[in-house]
This record gives C-alpha cells, structure tokens and sequence, in this order.
C-alpha cells in the first residue's frame, strides 16, 4: 500500500527530477541514489523531503558519504546515525565509502549433516555474487549431497565433513572482504559517466557456469557484479556449458548496461568453439541455436572477444578457490591486467575455432 500510494504521487508530479529518481530508485522502502556532485544532491535532498511531505511521508534516515548533506539532515533531524548502514544486503560506511558483509558466522559442527551444510550455506546473502570464488564450492557440495541421495539427519562421511570443515573456514574469512561503494566516476574527475566500457567474461567448468562483469574508466577497472550457476543434472559437454555461460553473461550485461547507462560492452570467453556459434550463421543444433538466438537479441551491437583462460576471472567462479587466494586475487577484484588498455586485448583465430567446432560437432552434438 505504501509504495502504491508513493508511485501514484510520483506519477502526478513528472516534472519533478526528484519523482523520476525516487521512482527509479525505490526498494520496498528505501530509495538508493548515486550523485555526480554535491550540489545535485543537495537539491535532490531539498526537493524531495517537499515531495514526500506532500504526500503525507516523512522521508527519514538519510546519510551519505557526503558531508555538506550528512550535516544538512542532522540539523534538520532526519540523519541515521548508524556508522555502518544496511543496503541491500550489505553493510556501507558512508564516512571512509566501503562495502562489507554482515557477520554471519560458519560454526565449526561436531556432527556435519545434509541438513546443517544447506542450513549454513545459504546463511551468506551475496546478491551481487561478490563471493562467488568460494561461494560457488559449497553449491556444488550440495548438488553432489543431493545426487549421493543422503539423508538429513545422517552424519556425512569422513571425507565430506572434512571438506566442509575447510569449507566453513573459507567462508568465514571471505565474508571479510571490503570493497570501495564507487562504480561510476564524480564530477571531480572529468571524466564522464557514459564513457565506461563495461566487460562481461564468460566461462564454464564441467561443476559449474557463470559470468563475472567489470567496468573500466581510463586506467582503472572494477569488479560490479557476478552470477553462476551449478551444472545441471543432465550432462552436457563443456561447450554446451560454456554457451549456457555465454548466455548468463548476456543476460548479466544487457541488466548491467541499463542499470550503469554504460553504451560501450565487449563480452569475454575463453572457448572458441562458443565464439564460433555466436558468429556463425551456419544452422546447428535446437540446443545451440536457441541459446545464440536470445543471446544475440540481448547483445545487439556488442562485440565477442577471445580471453585466455588464465585472465579469465569467470575461470575463478566456475571452479572455485580458497578464501587466502580469493581476498589476494587482483584478477577478481579488478580483472586481468590488460583491460584498460585496448591495444593490447588477446587477439582470436577465427580459423582454428572453426576446426574445433566442426570435431566437436561430429563427436558430441
């Protein structure tokens, strides 16, 4: 009802900038907004406290990492005054601008069944896929407890106890991770916003698929958002994994592109044979030809591009690594070393992809 009320306010006054980004940026009830500069902010912050009251809202709890706004709100009382904030599943410090995770402690079980391994993985909310690296080796724990056919209750072997004893220490250490909150540059920098170039890597593992995004900004790039997903119980060949890949990372960018306003995306895969099948006009299989098919409406423009497999980021969320490595590995928060620098992007033999594909096509499709 409140946000019923709220979006049909917004809709009566259009030509308030501040109803366009409250309705943009409205979750449930908090409204998340990013400013180039102060003096935006503040009239946003002016602007829109008038909207709300005027339709009977009193819009509280503000902070910022700005300081001419976090003093603006205290004088007129609405300023939290929490040092860490929660958004959206993280926790933020407006004064030094970083993200965290919440607490959420991996205990260390006497007696590890199929119960408690689902029970504590799933208490780590990621929704940006930020942990991913670790993440993704307890999902394919799981899917490996289901196919096993356990009981709930049932200690496991000695074996997968041990795995999840090393496992629930990863997560522990992971969820330590901080990260700056800025993506998109400031006024300050000269740069504009519309110039970053946004890169999706792709990849695929017999256990797992996903995609990792970056944005880059003259020399410098940033991890903003990851997704995986373990292979399905229906085996498939590891090109098919890696196109079901290719098609998470389109629909993983084409979100991203809308959400950053971002025009510039180059999607990444380390396999060639998938290259091929986006490239190829040739007719091919239902399973493949449907997949290219959505994954070309959603990459309209876009470029594909070969990435080696050890600059690969993606390689790291498909099959997993330990917490000392992922909190150490630039490649994952940053992406491989040559990003920023287009002239010396890997280059890709179109020739020796279509070899590849046709012996795969032959062999396993």
């Amino acid at each position: 009802m409140l946000n019923a009320t709220l979006l049909k306010h917004l809709r009566l006054n259009p030509r308030l900038k501040a109803a366009t980004i409250i309705e943009r940026d409205l979750y449930v009830d908090n409204v998340v907004s990013s400013f180039t500069n102060e003096l935006d902010l503040l009239n946003y912050f002016w602007e829109s406290r008038t909207l709300m009251s005027n339709a009977g809202m009193n819009q509280r709890s503000w902070t910022s990492n700005s300081d001419n706004l976090r003093h603006t709100a205290s004088t007129v009382g609405v300023l939290d005054s929490d040092e860490l904030i929660k958004i959206l599943g993280l926790r933020w410090n407006p004064t030094s601008d970083m993200l965290s995770f919440p607490p959420r402690v991996i205990s260390q079980l006497d007696k590890v069944t199929k119960r408690a391994v689902l029970k504590y993985t799933y208490r780590i909310y990621d929704p940006l896929g930020l942990l991913s690296p670790v993440t993704i080796r307890t999902k394919i724990l799981l899917q490996d407890l289901w196919k096993k056919s356990y009981d709930w209750d049932v200690p496991l072997p000695e074996d997968i106890q041990h795995a999840w004893h090393t496992l629930s220490f990863d997560l522990n250490s992971a969820q330590t991770m901080t990260l700056p909150r800025l993506l998109l540059p400031t006024a300050s920098s000269g740069l504009d916003r519309t110039s970053g170039q946004l890169h999706v890597f792709v990849d695929a593992s017999m256990a797992s698929y996903g995609a990792a995004a970056y944005i880059c900004y003259s020399t410098d790039a940033r991890l903003v958002m990851a997704k995986n997903r373990v292979a399905p119980l229906k085996k498939l060949t590891l090109p098919q994994l890696e196109l079901m890949a290719a098609l998470i990372g389109a629909r993983l960018g084409s979100h991203l592109q809308k959400s950053l306003m971002v025009t510039d995306i180059t999607y990444r895969s380390d396999n060639q044979i998938v290259l091929h099948w986006l490239k190829s006009s040739k007719p091919s299989k239902k399973f493949i030809t449907n997949r290219v098919s959505e994954i070309s409406n959603l990459t309209p423009g876009s470029s594909w591009r070969y990435c080696p497999t050890d600059s690969n980021p993606a390689d790291l969320l498909t099959r997993g690594i330990t917490a000392d490595k992922f909190l150490s590995s630039s490649l994952w928060s940053t992406g491989p070393s040559w990003l920023c620098d287009t002239s010396t992007w890997p280059t890709w033999d179109s020739t020796q992809a279509l070899m590849q594909t046709t012996s795969e096509e032959q062999t396993t499709l």
